[in-house]
């Protein structure tokens, strides 16, 4: 009876468990990885910190009111509920280099150590 698993049927989203390190998909076709899960200062229920790997542009880097909920590229980054998300996406193993490098950007030290000859 699992044929029909994975037709990206909007029910099935509802049962998904989210965990920080997924890839999703929210509003506006927007690609986010999630980075945090859990309270927000002064407000009620569950968030989740996201920073966006899409280029999209978000409102801070992380911090909320002064607290560093998870490090972020600034301007990137956004809290949203469960019913912003619209789906988790597959990340394939290649992607996520890719997409480690764009975040990096050469900054990575261990890129920069010299090679012993």
């Amino acid at each position: 009876q699992n044929h029909h698993m994975g037709t990206g049927r909007k029910s099935s989203h509802i049962y998904t468990a989210y965990k920080v390190g997924d890839c999703i998909e929210i509003t506006h076709r927007r690609v986010a990885i999630i980075k945090y899960m859990g309270k927000l200062k002064d407000h009620r229920g569950q968030w989740y910190g996201i920073e966006f790997i899409d280029g999209s542009v978000g409102s801070h880097n992380g911090s909320y009111k002064g607290i560093y909920y998870f490090k972020g590229t600034d301007k990137r980054c956004e809290f949203i509920q469960r019913s912003d998300i619209r789906r988790k996406l597959k990340s394939k193993s290649n992607s996520t280099r890719n997409l480690h490098a764009i975040q990096s950007s050469g900054s990575n030290i261990n890129n920069m150590l010299p090679i012993e000859p």
